[in-house]
This record gives structure tokens, C-alpha cells and sequence, in this order.
């Protein structure tokens, strides 16, 4: 620029209209001052408002806009186990992040982190707000300026079964019982459970912890259980079973009977074999 005098008069070079002040302004000559950058948070490129002040009498020397190549404020990786019930920490790593003057704000997809704390130049750390499913884009935003990143691999915790309350149903189906677990989410969520692949019917999703539902028809005395609402499945093995078959009768056609409650072999060869009973299966 020019007249910044022919001497130094102790210049201060601030950007942002005088809002943020470089860390330290040497005066040059008359036509040049070197400012050391403050942290200044954008993508490389973008226009500032500088201005030069002599600390005499505060004269704004120079005050002009101009492209300012910056390192580049990006985000790279997160780390981090979420809970469906949030308030877990997760580190946000990055690029000219600058230093903990700056008020940071971190977004899990469209829900705001509950706090974000500024721990160095390549660090944010986010206090997880609740959620389920997959986090596809994360934002970081400071003095106005945002970027993205898609991180397809952050996601909350998968459901877990725990138990089912009834542990045990008829084979008939019908019977109302209750999923217990966690990691079932927050709020409203629409699960879709299968016991032994055959659809449950009238399922609701009640809290974090508990699902309740009406049993299919079913005959296995191990039977898994399978959650799914969205891209999010989990399968869970032994987690209910079924009545156990009741025998109440053996014949074995016109020469069949019973001896003192075991089967008797016919008189004759061969001869059909029925069983009736109860819990056998309501299909085939």
C-alpha cells in the first residue's frame, strides 16, 4: 500500500474491520507492513476486509478487500462409539481448526452436538446428541464458514436383544410379548421383527429399551428374532421359544397298541404309524 509512514509508528494490521488483529504487525517501509496471520477459519480463496492502523492517532491507513490464501479448514476422519442415548463423545478430525478463541458448532447429520469443544489445530471433540441409523454427512461451523464430510462409517450403536418377556409362546401364535434390549432409539421408530423369519404382527416401538409385539405361529423350542427398521438389522439367535410338542396318543392302524404306556409292536407288517398330540406345528 502506501503512507504507512517513513518511520515506524508502531502499525497494528487487523482483519474483519479491525475484529481480528494479525498476532503481530512489523512495520516494513512506507509502503508495506508484515502481518503474522491470526486463526482465520475458511477454505482457501475467500475474500477478507483488511485494514492498517498507526497507533498514534488510529488512522486507517489502508482498508481494502482482498483473496487471502489460507491452509485449509476441512474435517478428515471421525472417531467415536454413539448410543442411541447420545451425551457420548466423539473426536472430529481436521485441518485449521485454529485455537479455542473460536466457537465451534458440530452437526451429526442434521441434529447440533450437544457441546463441541475445541481441542487443538486438527481436533474437535462432539458431545453426541440422540440418534439411530447411519450419520451420512457431518458439518463443522466458525465465524459464519461450514464444511462437510461424508462419513458413511459413523453410525449409532446397533440395537441388542437382551431377552423376550414371555420367553416362551404357543405354537398357535397370536400371543402378545415384550423384545427388551437398548439401542432401540430415542424417540418413535418404526422396527419390522421376525421370529424364525416369520413377520410379527402389531409391533411398536415403546422406548430405548423395549419393543412389544404378537408372536407368528411357530414350533421352535431355540427360535431367533431378527430387528430391522431401515439400513439398520441385527439377527439374534435363542432369544424365544416355542410350546413343546404334548403326545397324547400312538396308534398304528388296526393291530396297533399300547402296553403299559410304550408302544407294542403290531401283529402284522407293516402298518401306518399316527401321532396326535398337541404343539405339533400349525404348518407344515
Amino acid at each position: 500500500g502506501q503512507n504507512f509512514g517513513h518511520f515506524d509508528l508502531s502499525p497494528v494490521a487487523s482483519f474483519f474491520q479491525g475484529s481480528k488483529q494479525c498476532e503481530q504487525t512489523l512495520f516494513i517501509s512506507d509502503t508495506s507492513v508484515t502481518c503474522r496471520a491470526p486463526s482465520i477459519f475458511s477454505r482457501n480463496g475467500n475474500v477478507y476486509n483488511m485494514s492498517v492502523a498507526n497507533s498514534v492517532d488510529n488512522t486507517v491507513n489502508i482498508n481494502g478487500s482482498f483473496v487471502v490464501l489460507l491452509d485449509d479448514f476441512r474435517i478428515t476422519s471421525v472417531q467415536g462409539s454413539i448410543p442411541t442415548t447420545g451425551s457420548s463423545s466423539v473426536v472430529v478430525h481436521g485441518s485449521s481448526f485454529g485455537s479455542s478463541s473460536a466457537s465451534f458448532s458440530a452437526r451429526l447429520g442434521n441434529t447440533a452436538c450437544e457441546t463441541t469443544t475445541w481441542e487443538s489445530d486438527s481436533s474437535l471433540t462432539c458431545s453426541t446428541p440422540a440418534g439411530f441409523a447411519s450419520i451420512p454427512i457431518i458439518s463443522v461451523s466458525v465465524l459464519a464458514v461450514s464444511v462437510n464430510a461424508s462419513v458413511n462409517s459413523l453410525r449409532y450403536n446397533s440395537p441388542n436383544v437382551t431377552s423376550t418377556l414371555p420367553s416362551n409362546s404357543p405354537t398357535t401364535g397370536g400371543a402378545s410379548f415384550t423384545i427388551l434390549g437398548s439401542g432401540f432409539a430415542q424417540f418413535l421408530t418404526a422396527w419390522n421383527v421376525t421370529v424364525d423369519s416369520l413377520a410379527t404382527t402389531a409391533t411398536a416401538w415403546v422406548s430405548d429399551s423395549t419393543i412389544t409385539s404378537v408372536t407368528p405361529t411357530g414350533y421352535n423350542p431355540d427360535a431367533s428374532i431378527h430387528l430391522q427398521s431401515g439400513d439398520i438389522g441385527q439377527s439374534f439367535l435363542s432369544m424365544h421359544s416355542f410350546d413343546a410338542p404334548v403326545i397324547t396318543n400312538i396308534s398304528f392302524g388296526p393291530f396297533g397298541r399300547f402296553v403299559n404306556g410304550t408302544v407294542a409292536a403290531p401283529f402284522s407288517l407293516p402298518a401306518n404309524l399316527t401321532i396326535t398330540g398337541t404343539n405339533l406345528g400349525s404348518y407344515l
